[in-house]
C-alpha cells in the first residue's frame, strides 16, 4: 500500500494529471491561461526544489531500511514536494469548474500530499525532516505564486480603473 501511495508523488504522473485537468478546464471554459499558470508554477517549483536539493546534498537514511529504490539526495523530499504542489494545483483547476466543491477538493489534495509524505518515511527513503521540508516548500511556493497572481490582478484592475 505504501508503494502505491508513494507513486502518487511520482513527477510524470502528477504532471500528466495536471495536464489532463488543464485540458478539461480548457475544454469546458476555453480557459488556457489558468492551466498554463498551474503548469508554470509546478515546473518552477520543481526547479527550486532541485536547486535546494543540490545545495543541501543530504544523504538518505541507511539503505538497509529502504523498502523502495530511491535516487538522488534526500532533502527536501521530491515526491512530497511534487504531490503537495501538484495536487493542490489540480484542486485549484477543478475548483474553477466546480466552485461549490472547492473545500472537498482541497481537503482531498491535502490528504494525498500527506499520505505521499508519510509513505516516504514509512518506506525508509526519507528522514521525517525531508518530508516536512517538502510540504513546507510546496506550500511556500504555492503561497508565493498566489501572492504574485494577486498583486498582478490588483495592478491590472487598478491600472484599468485609473485609465477610465
Amino acid at each position: 500500500m505504501a508503494l502505491a501511495t508513494t507513486e502518487l508523488g511520482y513527477g510524470p504522473l502528477v504532471y500528466a494529471l495536471l495536464l489532463a485537468t488543464g485540458f478539461l478546464l480548457w475544454h469546458r471554459r476555453r480557459d488556457w491561461r489558468t492551466p498554463l499558470i498551474a503548469l508554470a508554477v509546478l515546473a518552477t517549483g520543481q526547479l527550486v526544489r532541485l536547486a535546494v536539493m543540490r545545495a543541501v546534498r543530504r544523504m538518505r537514511p541507511p539503505q538497509q531500511f529502504w523498502l523502495a529504490q530511491p535516487d538522488g539526495f534526500s532533502f527536501p523530499s521530491g515526491h512530497t514536494t511534487t504531490a503537495t504542489m501538484g495536487y493542490i494545483l489540480i484542486a485549484w483547476l477543478l475548483a474553477q469548474l466546480w466552485p461549490a466543491r472547492r473545500i472537498p477538493l482541497f481537503i482531498g489534495a491535502a490528504v494525498v500530499a500527506a499520505a505521499v509524505g508519510l509513505s516516504r518515511v514509512y518506506l525508509g527513503v526519507h528522514w521525517p525532516s525531508d518530508v516536512l521540508a517538502g510540504w513546507a516548500l510546496g506550500l511556500a511556493w504555492l503561497s508565493l505564486a498566489a501572492l504574485a497572481m494577486a498583486i498582478w490582478h490588483f495592478q491590472r484592475v487598478h491600472v484599468h480603473n485609473r485609465a477610465r
